[in-house]
């Protein structure tokens, strides 16, 4: 007797046998037929049948069941094709997607010839967790500029500045629940075949090539180009009291861009000013073995919010008197952030190639978080231009942050060093 079974590559691609450790099973109970010119045939089609009818059908699953050979001497032998034998071949050929199978009735029309088969099947019901459907993002590790890093006149380690801000983002994105992120440890396997990556003149093509290969949705490709933190003491003219304050920057240029549309959906130059309130505010150290490691964990927290608000803007998704329900919570907000809040209006379409820009946004007013959970926020309305909760539709409303220009933002550095020398003008006295 010849070959009972040829199974060739890998089973219908619907079935995502690869990514089964991800998958939820179950199990259930159809009734199919199928029609062919020998038994052995109709079989197929109807095991085809029961496929199709829980996790749909391709046709490579038609291709795959085809594979499934018997002798011509078996073909149409009743006992051979309802044999146990018979069944184990038709259950490893299909992964055990086909767990169990029963004939109800099988017969040959007298003029045509053709068999006519029906089946009670068992048939695996994969369920996708959750947590699959988010979209896949990789973080590339960064480009190092060449210059070197220095933190109060003592030269960094580049590799390891680099590496910290990498991890730190990819805890940012995972932290955001919004996105599957590869691991950088897996990723390094690969990426020691494509070095290009840490190229920066590597074309948007190539990188999405790389995307491909690592069946992310999104990758985040970039540059670290500096990092600092500096000293300053002030000394107050009446009580001859010296007050210091200590300050960090770090600059990084990064670009998010889409596989599919093989698109920079998102990219920018960063330059982040960072104060040591602000460490301290996310428990982080200012001393001085550890600043360069905080500089990177706030930088990369921010960074992180600006990829995810890009991708995953936050929505009002419930509006009362005076408050809004932000759709975002956990790590990735805080109590006291204030957002601008905007309307959607029209969708923009570039005249040029007719490419979606996105939509039309309208100022309405500003809020500010009061209370985080860990999948959405509550915000109280600080300034509305108009009635919110009475104009509120699903998707309607969009957060973005407060838009704090450089001379803005150095007032405000400024009052808060005013501030802490009057506490301390209010002491001595």
């Amino acid at each position: 007797m010849r070959c009972f079974l040829r199974i060739m590559g890998v089973l219908l691609g619907l079935l995502c046998f690869t990514a089964t450790p991800l998958l939820a099973t179950e199990y259930r109970d159809v009734s199919s037929v199928g029609t062919g010119v020998t038994l052995k045939d109709a079989l197929m089609d109807a095991f085809t049948d029961a496929i199709g009818q829980v996790n749909g059908v391709s046709v490579e699953s038609k291709q795959e069941l085809a594979s499934v050979e018997v002798s011509l001497s078996n073909s149409n032998n009743d006992a051979y094709l309802s044999s146990e034998s018979f069944r184990n071949s038709v259950k490893a050929a299909t992964k055990g997607v086909i767990a169990q199978y029963s004939v109800v009735s099988r017969q040959r029309a007298g003029a045509s010839g053709r068999w006519a088969v029906a089946l009670n099947c068992k048939v695996v019901v994969y369920r996708r967790p959750e947590i699959a459907d988010r979209r896949r993002i990789a973080v590339m590790p960064m480009r190092l500029s060449a210059k070197e890093f220095f933190i109060e006149g003592r030269t960094v380690d580049r590799e390891t500045v680099g590496r910290t801000f990498s991890q730190g983002l990819l805890s940012a994105l995972v932290q955001s629940r919004r996105f599957t992120v590869l691991d950088r440890d897996y990723l390094s396997e690969i990426l020691r075949e494509r070095q290009m990556i840490v190229d920066g003149n590597t074309p948007v093509e190539q990188m999405v090539r790389l995307g491909q290969e690592l069946a992310a949705d999104y990758i985040v490709v970039g540059a670290f180009e500096d990092i600092g933190f500096e000293t300053r003491t002030d000394t107050m003219q009446l009580s001859g009291r010296a007050l210091t304050s200590r300050n960090g920057r770090v600059e990084v240029s990064y670009r998010v861009i889409d596989i599919d549309t093989k698109q920079v959906v998102y990219s920018d130059f960063a330059r982040i000013a960072i104060g040591e309130s602000e460490m301290r505010k996310l428990g982080l150290s200012a001393g001085s073995d550890g600043i360069e490691s905080a500089l990177c964990k706030v930088a990369a927290d921010r960074i992180g919010k600006q990829i995810l608000n890009a991708i995953y803007p936050i929505l009002v998704v419930s509006a009362s008197s005076g408050e809004v329900t932000l759709g975002q919570g956990g790590s990735g907000l805080h109590e006291g952030d204030r957002f601008d809040l905007y309307e959607y209006g029209e969708r923009l379409v570039d005249p040029y190639n007719k490419e979606v820009l996105g939509r039309s946004e309208t100022y309405v007013g500003t809020v500010e978080v009061v209370r985080v959970n860990p999948k959405q926020s509550l915000a109280k309305i600080l300034h509305a231009e108009k009635d919110i909760a009475a104009s509120f539709q699903p998707k309607k409303f969009v957060c973005r942050e407060v838009n704090i220009d450089a001379g803005t933002l150095l007032k405000q550095q400024r009052d808060a060093r005013d501030t802490e020398r009057r506490k301390s003008f209010d002491k001595d006295w």
